[in-house]
């Protein structure tokens, strides 16, 4: 059998893990192999040692001595002994004093002493995998800055907590330059090499090793102070939070050395491996100042910090570490520096804050039951109250609050409540509500005083928790719902519930100012009070006294009413006024326009009188604004009079002046919110206009850069203010031309007023005016003609100048020069046209205009060669380019209308005309008779438009020489395209392509272009033909406008002249995405609600739209990052996580699993890249409630209530709600249930029922005293119940306090007693005796949290004056346990102890078990530690005195029955090693230590424990002798091990001839895969042309494939003759026309014109086209147009038409129905039904059914939803049912759509009115056209279903011929499969023979076990000494006691 590996063998794998060195570990030649066990000593031990030098790992056999340890380690290094020194993980170093603790497979690093002293050289990388507490300890990191460092700072806290108080120092050091970094350093214990290993590792911390909980030793009452770093988790992920790296730098006071890791974000990335590397080094002399320290630095920051935040931080820090930093011991304080000051100094946090100013402090310390094994907990909580105090409330208010009034914070937003310190630190996220979260802390009555529920809010608290209380890894949040903080929450206790009471009363009275109401009226509709006057201290305010109110400025107003919120008695606010503002904001004796503002009265200044009032409006209104005017001031001068055109002002100044004509005060500019206009307007028109509200000195405003003055002429300055009383103040500045910088030119020819004019050679320019200006376009006039020649000459590129003749006239008119009579030379261009610039020079200034130079008149022809050497039969010329030149040898400029005659008896079509372009005619292809001679001649004339030649003649011929013995012209059989592989292409969407095409012989010969038809699927352009490589070139793929991603199927043909058969070409085109461009959100479409787990799809799309996978991702250099979702409006984001989808595994696409929390409204989701590579996506939802999940009572879950008896309680308003408190309007049943009785009158009903999801619950008088509890929970539904508690106090006549009439009879109870008699009082809060009332009062014992029987009043004793109890048991554990009185509702505990009793027999801890087998291969050691206790009849623990011993008996057997075992006292007794006698201790314990057994035979023994006088113990086990069975053992094991290898041998053998029948098999099953794609996709195509999959037809062999391929080639064939319709009987303006035209010739894409609608909208059926086009009107004539600016332009060029142009653009047509998605039917069928195919005679909807071709689908919804109005028409098959469906919706007062009736091709309009007859106009109306067959979807379809069926039949005849290749083979293998898995058969069988043999073996040790197993059972000692056990008497008597009549008796 295999056996196992031994524990050292783990132990050196552990090592070799932990080193992991850099390189390899080396091994010495006598070493053991790694891994090995063949070298082991005697005693099992593996002989070797570990020895780390530089970076490699040395492995050398264990040293005889230390010499030998240091020769091999100077054999290694290759230095001399003495300088070498040998040290362990902890720096001691090995020497002879300690060299004999050395063990086998320990590890020691090799060193070098040096000068400087032992410097390690080595680093070495450790293994850094997380533990597998990280699991236990890990969750969420939900850190913030200040938290991410306290994490750190935790760390530093323990680590110096056991030093003195002066040497605890922490310091915390942030510095933003030049690196930003974050150091946190402490002078603690220091981490040795293995415990900086563990604080790398994720999941393992200080709390695992010696510094655990359990080790703290001085554990305090409420905290264990310092021990707040436990996880294992936080310090790394909080250090990762702050930064990308981080580097601990430590040392021990042991160590002599420095230990170093460094931890990177990027590298553990970057790496498979959790692998960190260590460095050992020595300390600097700066770190050797101190024995011992840890420095942490985190490095490269994420976010750097300024200096407000780091303000904020070291703030939060002083709140976390107060009571760290502030002990109420000094000697417990610890020394924290931030950036080198001590937190102490600081008083400015919030902490500090509530200590200073809180009022009358108070602690309560209790206990709290957790567990029964944390029975007393202790709890402390300190309390301050923050009274009110001057109008206004003064708990401060924490960080993070912000409001413009910091007197009005409501106390609700002052997070009043208790803090958690968890171990004297703050949890942040922890807070306690003290009215909810304690039951102690209930509203309720104090010394007949009621407390107010606003006392609570002044509340400010510290709740001091241990470790027994648990909070989350980040210690920013507690577990609330774990057992402690919920045992917290119910904890009651009456003495602390008083003592809380008097002290929140006292603290109101003694602190708290009050204000007094007068004449209070509440208004329940408004839920405030109004009040007649309000006494503020001695002030008292009534309506109409005047008040100034503190705000800024200072305001005079005049009191209209008092008010405060909430009903009297429970006030819910402060007290307001509602004021009549004299002046407001500044702006006096307005009071009669503005309406009355509300102000809290702590806004109240002061109580002014009316004398008071006018005299302080008169001095404020002389403050208010007067005027505004420009500033002269300021180093800025007065705005000029006059500028020269193209100068600039730098600034402009305007002041505001008051009513004073002084500079206005900045208080009233900042109060009025005033604003400066500028506006500067030029002959009427504004071109400046600048607003600001930003002053550079009070009330003065400045204007940069002002640089408008371009054009002479007068310009406007106008400033203004933005109150309308103030009048604007204008400013002029003239503005005059500057100096000539430039010329200009204006040709005086209309048709050079635009683009580039041409100039022509030989010819004169046209009379042009020359004008000069000056740098802003002014135009300067001339005085008189210059005097300086005005030199003219043509710059052409890449050639001479062309100079110009001197102009024959220059005159001057009105400042301007006219030229004419300019000629230009005639000169021979280097190319022709050209593009040049003509100069013109006129003394310094010039200009240059440029022009395009063309021929002149046609004069000559220029004919090329034509090669006729290789003439063949019935061929045809190449291409014959006929030139046109002028007289200089450019080419001429022709009219295009001019064209080249070519004629001769060769030619078969003679003449041949063929229009000149651009002075070049090409005559493609001429084709030829045959050829009968060597010469012929062909002639060229250039004729006129008219047919006639041209004047002067141009005229020439071209005689061509043949070869008649030329070849025969080779036929083209097939197409091959150019550089396109495989038939496939690939193009980018928003890119294009171009081919090239060959015509191939039948020799696949490439052959020259002939005469033939040559059409491609995509376009209808001319096709050109390449002459240099006599290809074909191929219209640009894909068409503008197509970047839709898909595969497309090309076909291309070519029809030689001639010839009948075409030439077919199929190519397979695909788009693929572009490249990444945006995030697109895919909302789930459920509506989103409050609390409801939403899915949302993020996915990523190129700029046209496309969806981009990940595999098209790999092709761009952009790596994608998962997006970032927020939250715009006020809705939180709570718990997204973005999960795995297996549909999308291959697309670029997230899924974000999230929840949303707030009140229903409306907010945007957004998607952000976090790279910011791609565009952000935005959807805007609505947020509803959520689901219901929970009942409130009065919008609480629990409510606390106290009340007197005869009292009732306000009506309750119970809800059902979502997790954010949204009522959920629902109906719903509820259930009420009274936990301790029901106090009220009248029986409360038990069932509830809520209409719209509330409800109020109205109870009857209390009468019954006591605290109840009113649970409300759901009928059906799963909802979180609620509850109300209710403590009733008693009326003093009523029965209030029970009491012992013996308070001793309690004091010495022992366990199992009977107790005689008890006797009990009863008295009311007036101490009157409550009598004869046996039957309301009863009681029980509590032990253990278990009720005992309930007894019941035996009898009153009228003299006593108190009830009695007879033969009360006692329970039989020793313990805690208390006397339960109850007497009606009034309940008495009274707690005792119950002491157990006398010895009487020994016993054992309960989890102490000898080994039920020993064999001799153990230890002979029995036990190492046995304790043994004395315990009383009933097992309880009690005092003894004597001794105890231990002896060794074997077992006597009697037969084979051990049941009847009897020890006697001849029993043989066996020797014990060890002291085996000891005495009992004070708490009747005895303990022995380490027990051994010698030498023993197999059997059973009992190890006896006895003492005088007591029950003995006895402990039984087996002892077996192993030798003999483990060498039968061993032989087997043997025997198995070589069948199983033999085993092995077959089962490989049998794997290799699997592979080759896989491999045989492979490409059948290949080739099945792809015939079940192909099938799959038949099915598909078949499925969405509405065929039936019933119908499917036979697949199975590929004679029914092919038939069915037949069939679908017929139809589609068919397909291919269906002609389009074209729209008919069309009315088309002219003006349509011409601009459809230059569509055509210019392309829609330059001419911006997308169509006309009559051939957008198409549909197949002619009848309903006309119906269409009857309803379209004169909009079926619109010109659609892609931009708003192109309607402008055609508007201006078309204007003057005299028929009319609809135009209109797509933005404009954009609106309500957008998208070509189909029409939501909802939108155009408002009634009920939300299924329209119930309708009767409902066809369709016309968006629907119209068809558009591909290329403008996008518009289907703009156009016959928002132009046509058709959105919501309907299609009904029947005149009649559209009249019913009518005359429906009518009746239900909805306006009804336009229906269409198939059957009569009519339709009914929204008004109702119908047309009956004109069937005249109706057959000769316009129709609208049908798609091309190309356009038709069934076009697709059947392109697509051929392909599919084709491929499948190509599979399947290959499938065919695979499976008859491999059968012979395939069978061959089967059988040698079939042999071996015989073979294996049979070894099986052997291995289980000898595996039985085995077990027989092992049952034969387990039958001695079972043996002894037997004695243990069946073994029975007689129990000499044993004592009777006392037994009380129970008297069982049944006292009947009368019914009561009336109350109780009462007795003085």
């Amino acid at each position: 059998m295999e056996g196992s590996q031994t524990p050292k063998k783990r132990k050196l794998n552990s090592l070799h893990q932990y080193f992991f060195p850099k390189s390899k570990v080396a091994v010495a030649e006598d070493a053991p192999p790694i891994g090995s066990t063949a070298s082991q000593t005697t005693n099992g031990n593996q002989d070797y040692l570990m020895l780390q030098w530089e970076e490699q790992a040395h492995q050398i056999p264990f040293p005889k001595s230390l010499a030998d340890l240091l020769k091999r380690a100077s054999t290694i290094t290759g230095q001399q002994q003495d300088a070498i020194e040998l040290r362990n993980l902890n720096s001691i170093v090995c020497d002879d004093s300690n060299f004999d603790q050395l063990k086998p497979g320990q590890a020691l690093m090799v060193l070098l002493q040096s000068a400087e002293g032992n410097i390690p050289l080595t680093e070495f990388s450790v293994d850094i995998t997380p533990s597998k507490n990280i699991l236990l300890k890990a969750g969420t990191s939900e850190y913030d800055t200040p938290s991410a460092i306290a994490e750190l700072v935790d760390n530093c806290i323990q680590a110096v907590r056991t030093a003195e108080s002066e040497n605890r120092k922490i310091q915390i050091r942030i510095y933003k330059d030049p690196k930003p970094s974050i150091f946190i350093w402490d002078n603690g214990r220091g981490m040795t090499l293995e415990e900086l290993k563990n604080w790398a590792t994720m999941g393992i911390s200080q709390s695992d090793g010696p510094d655990s909980l359990a080790s703290v030793n001085n554990r305090s009452a409420y905290a264990d102070r310092g021990y707040i770093s436990r996880f294992g988790v936080g310090a790394k992920r909080a250090a990762f939070y702050l930064g990308k790296k981080v580097t601990v730098n430590t040392k021990t006071a042991q160590g002599e050395w420095v230990n170093a890791t460094t931890l990177s974000v990027g590298e553990l990335s970057e790496s498979d491996e959790w692998r960190a590397d260590m460095k050992i080094r020595a300390p600097t002399v700066k770190e050797n100042q101190n024995p011992s320290f840890t420095l942490v630095k985190v490095q490269s920051l994420h976010h750097p910090l300024n200096e407000a935040q780091m303000t904020d931080i070291r703030k939060r820090l002083a709140h976390i570490y107060y009571y760290y930093t502030h002990a109420e011991n000094e000697a417990e304080n610890y020394n924290i520096k931030f950036n080198g000051k001590n937190l102490r100094d600081f008083e400015d946090d919030v902490q500090s804050e509530y200590v200073k100013n809180g009022k009358n402090e108070k602690s309560f310390e209790f206990n709290v039951n957790i567990s029964p094994e944390k029975p007393s907990v202790p709890v402390k909580l300190k309390l301050y109250y923050f009274p009110f105090v001057g109008d206004k409330e003064t708990l401060p208010i924490p960080p993070g609050v912000r409001f413009s009034d910091e007197r009005n914070v409501p106390l609700d937003s002052r997070k009043p409540g208790v803090e958690v310190y968890w171990n004297d630190r703050l949890i942040p996220g922890a807070h306690f509500n003290m009215l909810e979260s304690f039951s102690f802390a209930a509203l309720g009555q104090v010394d007949g005083s009621k407390l107010e529920e606003k006392w609570y809010s002044r509340i400010k608290g510290m709740l001091f928790l241990n470790s027994d209380f648990p909070v989350t890894h980040n210690k920013m949040h507690i577990s609330k719902e774990d057992a402690a903080f919920v045992a917290l929450r119910n904890h009651d206790d009456r003495r602390l519930k008083i003592e809380f009471r008097k002290w929140l009363l006292n603290s109101h009275i003694e602190h708290d100012e009050e204000i007094r109401y007068f004449g209070e009226e509440y208004d329940a509709e408004k839920n405030h009070t109004t009040c007649e006057q309000i006494q503020r201290g001695a002030v008292v305010f009534k309506k109409g006294d005047y008040v100034s109110l503190g705000t800024r400025p200072v305001q005079y107003a005049k009191l209209e009413t008092c008010y405060y919120k909430g009903a009297p008695g429970s006030r819910l606010s402060e007290p307001y006024g509602i004021f009549k503002l004299i002046s407001k904001k500044g702006i006096v004796g307005t009071q009669n326009d503005t309406a009355p503002e509300h102000y809290p009265f702590s806004r109240v200044k002061k109580k002014l009188e009316r004398e008071e009032v006018d005299r302080l409006l008169r001095e404020e209104k002389g403050k208010l604004p007067g005027s505004i005017k420009p500033y002269e001031g300021d180093d800025v001068a007065f705005p000029p009079d006059s500028l020269a055109a193209g100068e600039s002002l730098k600034y402009i100044s305007a002041a505001i002046y008051d009513q004073n004509n002084k500079l206005l005060s900045a208080n009233v500019t900042t109060d009025l919110k005033l604003k400066v206009t500028l506006v500067i307007t030029y002959e009427g028109n504004e071109i400046y206009r600048n607003e600001t509200g930003e002053y550079y000195k009070p009330s003065r405003v400045s204007f940069k850069k002002i640089d408008v003055f371009k054009k002479e002429g007068i310009y406007t300055l106008t400033f203004s203010l933005n109150l309308e009383n103030i009048e604007p103040h204008e400013h002029v500045i003239t503005v005059t031309p500057g100096e000539p910088t430039r010329l200009s030119i204006a040709f005086q020819a209309p048709t050079w007023g635009e683009g580039k004019p041409k100039l022509s050679m030989g010819t004169d320019l046209p009379t042009f005016q020359l004008m000069q200006q000056d740098a802003a376009n002014n135009t300067i006039q001339f005085p008189a003609v210059p005097t300086d020649p005005i030199e003219f000459k043509i710059q052409v590129e890449n050639s001479d100048e062309i100079s110009l003749e001197t102009p024959q006239s220059v005159i001057l008119d009105e400042g301007v020069l006219r030229i004419s009579d300019l000629n230009i030379k005639g000169v021979k261009l280097a190319n022709c046209p050209c593009s040049g610039q003509l100069l013109i020079q006129l003394g310094e200034i010039s200009m240059k205009l440029p022009v395009e130079l063309i021929g002149g008149a046609p004069a000559t022809f220029a004919i090329e060669d034509i090669d006729t050497s290789n003439f063949m039969e019935n061929s045809q010329l190449p291409d014959v380019q006929v030139e046109v030149h002028d007289q200089f040898g450019n080419l001429a400029t022709v009219d295009k209308k001019i064209a080249v005659m070519a004629e001769g008896t060769i030619l078969k079509a003679s003449p041949v005309f063929v229009k000149v372009k651009k002075g070049i005619a090409t005559f493609k292809k001429l084709a030829l008779h045959k050829v009968k001679k060597v010469q012929h001649d062909i002639s060229f004339t250039l004729m006129s438009p008219e047919g006639e030649p041209t004047e002067p003649l141009v005229t020439a011929e071209k005689i061509l020489n043949f070869n008649l013995n030329a070849e025969k012209i080779r036929d083209p059989v097939s197409i091959r395209i150019i550089d396109v592989e495989d038939d496939h292409v690939t193009c980018q969407a928003g890119d294009a392509v171009t081919w090239e095409m060959q015509l191939l012989d039948a020799e696949d010969k490439a052959i020259s272009p002939i005469v033939g038809k040559l059409e491609v699927s995509w376009a209808e352009e001319e096709i050109s033909v390449n002459e240099k490589s006599n290809t074909f070139i191929l219209p640009e793929w894909p068409p503008s406008g197509n970047t839709t991603v898909g595969n497309f199927k090309l076909n291309i043909s070519f029809l030689p002249q001639g010839h009948k058969k075409k030439l077919a070409f199929k190519l397979v085109a695909k788009i693929v995405p572009g490249e990444p461009h945006a995030l697109e959100i895919e909302p789930d479409l459920n509506p989103f609600r409050a609390g409801t787990p939403h899915m949302v799809g993020i996915r990523v799309k190129d700029k046209f739209g496309n969806f981009i996978t990940q595999r098209h991702t790999a092709q761009f250099d952009i790596e994608l990052t998962c997006p970032v979702l927020s939250i715009e409006g006020p809705i939180v984001l709570k718990d997204c996580e973005f999960v795995t989808v297996d549909d999308h595994s291959e697309e670029n696409y997230w899924v974000a699993k999230l929840s949303l929390f707030g009140r229903p409204n409306e907010f945007m989701l957004v998607a952000t890249d976090p790279a910011e590579k791609l565009l952000p996506s935005t959807i805007r939802k609505k947020l509803g409630e959520g689901q219901a999940e929970k009942i409130l009572v009065n919008k609480q879950s629990k409510l606390s209530i106290s009340m007197a008896t005869n009292e009732t309680m306000e009506p309750l308003t119970i809800c059902i709600a979502d997790q954010s408190h949204n009522i959920c309007k629902q109906n719903a049943a509820l259930v009420i249930e009274m936990e301790g009785g029901d106090p009220f009158e009248s029986q409360l009903e038990s069932n509830l029922k809520l209409n719209g999801g509330i409800c109020s619950l109205v109870t009857s008088r209390l009468v019954k005293p006591g605290d109840y509890v009113m649970n409300i929970t759901s009928q059906r539904a799963k909802l979180e119940p609620c509850s109300v508690h209710i403590s009733v106090t008693a009326d003093e006549q009523d029965p209030s306090k029970i009491s012992l009439t013996d308070s001793d009879i309690l004091h010495r109870i022992q366990a199992g007693h009977v107790m005689e008699k008890i006797e009990i009082s009863v008295t009311t809060a007036n101490d009157e005796i409550v009598a004869d009332a046996n039957d309301l009062i009863s009681l029980r014992i509590k032990h253990r949290n278990e009720q005992g029987p309930l007894y019941k009043c035996t009898a009153y004793n009228s003299e006593t004056e108190s009830y009695h109890f007879n033969f009360i048991e006692i329970p039989q554990t020793a313990g805690k346990a208390s006397l339960e009185v109850t007497f009606e509702n009034i309940f008495q505990s009274f707690p005792f102890d119950i002491h157990p009793g006398p010895a009487h027999h020994l016993e054992v801890p309960g989890n102490f078990n000898l080994p039920e087998s020993l064999s001799s291969d153990d230890s002979p050691v029995l036990f190492e530690s046995l304790e043994v206790s004395a315990v009383d009849q009933y097992g309880n623990s009690t005092s003894c005195r004597g001794q105890v011993s231990l002896s060794l008996q074997k077992t006597q057997m009697s037969g084979d029955n051990l049941g009847s075992q009897i020890m006697d006292e001849n029993s043989a007794e066996f020797e014990l090693a060890g002291n085996c006698t000891v005495n009992f201790g004070k708490a009747g314990k005895a303990k022995f230590e380490k027990i051994e057994i010698g030498k023993l035979t197999s059997g059973g023994y009992d190890l006896v424990i006895e003492s005088e006088n007591l029950t003995p113990k006895i402990l039984t086990f087996l002892y077996t002798d192993t030798s003999e069975i483990l060498g039968k053992k061993d032989q087997l094991s043997m025997e198995i091990a070589q069948v199983r290898q033999e085993m092995k041998k077959l089962q490989s053998s049998t794997k290799e001839l699997e592979i080759q029948l896989e491999t045989l098999h492979g490409p059948e099953k290949e080739v099945l895969a792809q015939m079940e794609n192909f099938k799959q996709r038949f099915i598909q195509l078949w499925t969405t042309q509405a065929e039936s999959a019933d119908n499917l037809p036979p697949m199975n062999t590929r004679q029914e494939v092919e038939k069915i391929i037949k069939k679908l080639q017929a139809e589609f064939k068919k397909l291919q003759t269906h002609e389009k319709r074209a729209p008919g009987n069309l009315r088309e303006s002219p003006a349509t026309e011409k601009i459809l035209g230059l569509a055509a010739s210019q392309g829609s894409q330059k001419t911006g014109v997308v169509g006309v609608v009559y051939d957008i909208l198409c549909d197949e059926d002619a009848n309903f086209g006309k119906v269409i086009a009857r309803l379209c009107g004169v909009n079926l004539y619109t010109v659609i147009l892609d931009k708003r600016e192109r309607v402008a332009e055609y508007y201006d060029k078309f204007k003057s038409e005299k028929t009319g142009l609809r135009l209109v653009s797509v933005d404009d047509i954009r609106g309500k129905f957008t998208g070509n998605e189909p029409f939501p039917v909802t939108v155009a069928f408002p009634l009920k039904e939300n299924d329209p195919s119930q309708i009767q005679g409902y066809v369709s909807h016309v968006i629907n059914r119209i068809n558009l071709k591909k290329r403008h689908e996008y518009l289907r919804r703009m156009i016959i939803g928002n132009l046509l109005s058709l959105g919501t028409t309907m299609i009904f098959d029947t005149m009649e049912n559209a009249r019913n469906y009518r005359a429906k919706i009518v009746d239900a007062g909805i306006r009804a759509p336009i229906l269409i009736a198939l059957d009569e091709m009519d339709y009914i309009e929204t008004s109702g009115v119908v047309t009956a007859g004109d069937q005249d106009r109706k057959k000769s109306s316009a129709s609208i056209g049908s798609l091309p067959p190309q356009e038709m979807s069934r076009w697709t379809y059947l392109q697509d279903i051929v392909s599919a069926s084709q491929s499948y039949a190509e599979c399947l005849g290959k499938f065919e011929e695979i499976s008859s290749q491999n059968s012979k083979d395939v069978k061959k293998l089967e059988l040698k499969l079939k042999k071996i898995e015989k073979e294996v058969e049979e070894k099986a069988a052997r291995e289980n023979e000898l595996l039985n043999k085995y077990s027989d073996l092992e049952q034969s040790e387990e039958s001695e076990r079972q043996m002894r197993d037997k004695a243990k059972k069946g073994k029975k000692r007689v129990d000499e000494g044993q004592q009777g056990k006392a037994k009380a008497k129970k008297v069982k008597a049944e006292v009947r006691t009368p019914e009561p009549k009336g109350k109780p008796k009462k007795k003085k």
